[in-house]
C-alpha cells in the first residue's frame, strides 16, 4: 500500500533522534492532514527518541527549537497536490516539494530546510499527502482521514516490527 521508500525510512530512523513536524492549516479542510498525522503518530509511537512538533503554517517560528533539539532526522508531513488521485502518500523529492506543496505556510519548506542545513547536521524528508480539498472551512474529508488512519496504522506496525 505504501512505498518501499517509506518502509526504508521507517527502518532508517528506528532508534535515531527524529523530529516529526506536522504542517498545515486547520481552517483549510484537508490541509490540516499533516497536523493530524503528526499528532496521531505522537500518540501511537511511544519511543523516547521520537519528538513531535505541530508547526501549522509557520515552521519558521520554530527554527530555534529545532536547532537546539539538533535531531538526526527531520520529517515534515504536509498536504500536497501531486497528480495522483486522493489516496496517495509518498516521499517527495526536492523538485516535487516546490511543485506540489499546497503552500498554505508562510515560508517554503525548501527555504526552511536550506536554513536548517546550515545550522544542524540532519537529514530531511517531506512526506506529501494527496488531499481532496483545501477550501476554507474546518474538518478533514472522510476520504483523506481514512487514508491518514491507514498510514498511521502502517507506520505503527512497521515501527513495532523494527523493535522485535
Amino acid at each position: 500500500m505504501f512505498s518501499d521508500k517509506i518502509k526504508d525510512l521507517i527502518d532508517t530512523i528506528s532508534g535515531k533522534k527524529t523530529l516529526f513536524i506536522g504542517l498545515g492549516n486547520y481552517l483549510r479542510q484537508d490541509d490540516a492532514i499533516g497536523l493530524y498525522i503528526a499528532k496521531r503518530l505522537k500518540q501511537e509511537l511511544n519511543k523516547k527518541n521520537f519528538h513531535f512538533l505541530l508547526a501549522e503554517t509557520t515552521p519558521e517560528n520554530h527554527l530555534n527549537f529545532i536547532t537546539e533539539m539538533n535531531p538526526e532526522y527531520i520529517l515534515f508531513f504536509d498536504a500536497a497536490n501531486f497528480s495522483d488521485n486522493v489516496g496517495q502518500i509518498r516521499l517527495l523529492s526536492q523538485k516535487e516539494i516546490s511543485s506540489f506543496s499546497t503552500s498554505t505556510h508562510t515560508s517554503s519548506i525548501l527555504l526552511i530546510i536550506e536554513f536548517l542545513k546550515k545550522c544542524i547536521d540532519a537529514e530531511f524528508f517531506v512526506i506529501g499527502i494527496k488531499i481532496k480539498n483545501n477550501s476554507f472551512g474546518e474538518g478533514i474529508s472522510e476520504e483523506t482521514l481514512q487514508l491518514a488512519n491507514r498510514f498511521i496504522k502502517f507506520w505503527k506496525n512497521e515501527t513495532g516490527r523494527n523493535n522485535s
